[in-house]
Order: C-alpha cells, then sequence, then structure tokens
C-alpha cells in the first residue's frame, strides 16, 4: 500500500546539490547518494515539531534503493520558512551525513550526531561548565562578529552565557 505521506522533495536536492558543492564541511558528499523527501501531515516528538530528520540507509533498503542516506524534511512547515532558513534546515540536515575511512581505505557512511546537548537552563545556572559549550559560544560569537545582519525576525544577538569559572 503507497503512503501519500512522502512525496519528492526537488527544492531540497537543489539546495543540497548547492550546499554540497560550495561548503568544504558537505564535500565528502559529492559521492553519496540521498534521496530527499518531504513528510507531510504532524510530526513531533516530545511534544516539539520536527523540521527535518537524516537517516543513514542499510540492509536490504540500502540493497533495493541503492541510497546511502535520505533526509526528509516537514513539507507543512517547508513553505512558511524563508529561504534562508531553508538553507539552513538543508544545510543541517547534511551536517548529520558523514563519513570515516575504515582499516581498509574504504569510505563508510555514518549519521554524525549534534555537537552540543545541554539544558538551557544548566547554561543560565551553571555557565559553559564543558569544552563542546564553549566552542559553540565561539561559533556564534563568530558568526555575530562576521554578519552584517541581525539573526531572523530582526533580534538583537542573545547575550552570550558566562564561561565556566576556573579553579
Amino acid at each position: 500500500m503507497a503512503s501519500d505521506k512522502f512525496s519528492p522533495a526537488p527544492d531540497v536536492e537543489a539546495i543540497a546539490q548547492k550546499l554540497i558543492a560550495t561548503i568544504p564541511d558537505h564535500n565528502h558528499l559529492a559521492s553519496a547518494k540521498i534521496g530527499y523527501l518531504f513528510r507531510a501531515g504532524e510530526w513531533k516528538k516530545r511534544n516539539k515539531i520536527i523540521l527535518g530528520r537524516a537517516r543513514l540507509i542499510k540492509g536490504e533498503t540500502k540493497h533495493l534503493t541503492g541510497l546511502d542516506f535520505t533526509i526528509v524534511i516537514n513539507g507543512d512547515i517547508w513553505p512558511a520558512l524563508p529561504p534562508d532558513a531553508q538553507e539552513a534546515l538543508v544545510d543541517h540536515e547534511l551536517c548529520h551525513c558523514d563519513s570515516e575511512v575504515d582499516k581498509n581505505g574504504i569510505q563508510v557512511w555514518k549519521i554524525k550526531h549534534h555537537d552540543v546537548e545541554e539544558f538551557a537552563s544548566v547554561i543560565k545556572r551553571q555557565g559553559l561548565w564543558k569544552s563542546d559549550l564553549t566552542e559553540f559560544n565561539d561559533a556564534v560569537k563568530q558568526h555575530y562578529q562576521t554578519s552584517l545582519f541581525t539573526p531572523a525576525g530582526g533580534l538583537a544577538p542573545a547575550p552570550v552565557a558566562k564561561t565556566a569559572k576556573t579553579a
């Protein structure tokens, strides 16, 4: 039985191809076979709307499709996103698509997890208490130092969180 939940996402694919060709962090994906889909209908996890998902394809699905990854984008949300947010979402999902070279020199595809996992409330209380948080903070600062524009919605940059106290 066919599902109407999924449909091809040529707009997403076009953005992804541009990013893969122009962003050094994504150049390794030039040889990856990636399928792009929109997903219709409610898509939530822990009561939060899911914007997209990258998935590594393995086993019989890889055998049948020849794909290395799929990137699925929330098709209900996509049209409401401004072009810069659409590009950021595709960029984010491409960041999950990674590879490493095994001991035999063969490229092996894998999913890369987020650089940072922390609760905002812990950062408010404890500051940037571990190195991945300070690295993330440095990336945010670098973005605002090199950006000519304020974030989407015209808001000023959020204050930079305090760093962990050194002993």
